[in-house]
């Protein structure tokens, strides 16, 4: 009779030696690791990113403040139109 494969934990190959075994332990543990700080980095980068374009968008005289000719209505009355479409989706 054919064994049965081991489907308690599918993510653990069915290994017959105790060398085979320790070695999967080590490469999963380097794998989550290296897992884990690519996520930090991702969350890092993003935080950053998102900041450097706030700055951007706030600096004096910038794309959220004082960018347009006050007495220029149609221009005025299009940036703001522009400024909530971007604004919703940042």
């Amino acid at each position: 009779m054919s064994q049965k494969p081991n489907m308690g934990n599918p993510a653990e190959p069915i290994l017959g030696s105790l060398a085979d075994k320790t070695f999967w332990k080590k490469q999963r543990n380097e794998l989550e690791l290296m897992h884990s700080k690519w996520v930090k980095a991702v969350d890092f980068h993003a935080k950053t990113a998102i900041t450097r374009f706030m700055e951007i968008l706030k600096f004096p005289g910038g794309w959220l403040r004082d960018c347009c000719d006050p007495s220029d209505e149609d221009e005025s009355l299009h940036t703001n139109a522009v400024r909530r479409i971007i604004i919703k989706k940042v």
